[in-house]
């Protein structure tokens, strides 16, 4: 009986050792991401995050720096898909919303811009970096009410900072 136990537990150590060592793979990608983006390496950070979101595509902070990685090397569309990805896994980060929003400015789409400002403000009332994105955004369409009434949000909410 002391044999099947001790079997049963090492059946279940192989079934569930591989996939945390799948997570902490992912953790280890992560962390040299960042360590090479605070290098300003960017383009290896690019493939640190992508080896991050193969060992765990549902990691949305993965997505998401990879996103920024690709948009610090002006890789707009790229960036998006990212940034897509972990919206997909986590739609009420207002900080992906607002990097989102950013991106697409970047590439001229504007209209997609303020929708994706809008729903960082929405899912953060208080990140005032997205209500002065927002502003800047509803201003180059030509609504200038909206923009100054954007402005005023961002100036209510200065200093506060959305994760």
């Amino acid at each position: 009986m002391k044999k099947f136990i001790v079997c049963l537990l090492l059946g279940f150590a192989m079934l569930v050792l591989p996939s945390l060592a799948q997570d902490n793979m992912a953790d280890y990608w992560m962390n040299k991401g960042m360590a090479l983006s605070n290098m300003g390496n960017y383009q290896e950070a690019v493939q640190a995050y992508q080896n991050a979101t193969q060992a765990n595509s549902s990691s949305s902070v993965a997505w998401k720096n990879l996103g920024l990685c690709l948009m610090n090397l002006e890789n707009y569309n790229e960036s998006i898909k990212a940034f897509d990805e972990a919206i997909k896994l986590d739609p009420t980060a207002s900080s992906t919303w607002n990097y989102k929003g950013l991106a697409l400015s970047g590439i001229g789409k504007i209209n997609e811009s303020v929708t994706a400002f809008d729903n960082a403000t929405r899912e953060d009332p208080n990140f005032s970096e997205a209500w002065n994105n927002l502003g800047l955004m509803l201003n180059a369409v030509g609504r200038y009410q909206d923009a100054v009434n954007a402005f005023d949000k961002a100036i209510a909410t200065n200093g506060t900072k959305s994760s």
